[in-house]
């Protein structure tokens, strides 16, 4: 895979397979009213590409 796929590649995963910034926000209030909720935060800030590279 040359330099050019490799830029594609990590450019699609970058903005098809981050972070859903509206689960995060989501996560982050619940966090605020109950500090028991941090692995929903975690998960949250888990970009989905996190899979696919596992």
């Amino acid at each position: 895979m040359g330099a050019n796929e490799r830029s594609e590649v990590i450019s699609f995963l970058s903005k098809d397979y981050a972070v859903d910034h509206e689960k995060i926000k989501n996560a982050i209030t619940k966090y605020e009213k109950n500090q028991q909720a941090f692995p929903d935060l975690t998960i949250a800030t888990k970009p989905h590409y996190y899979d696919l590279l596992k």
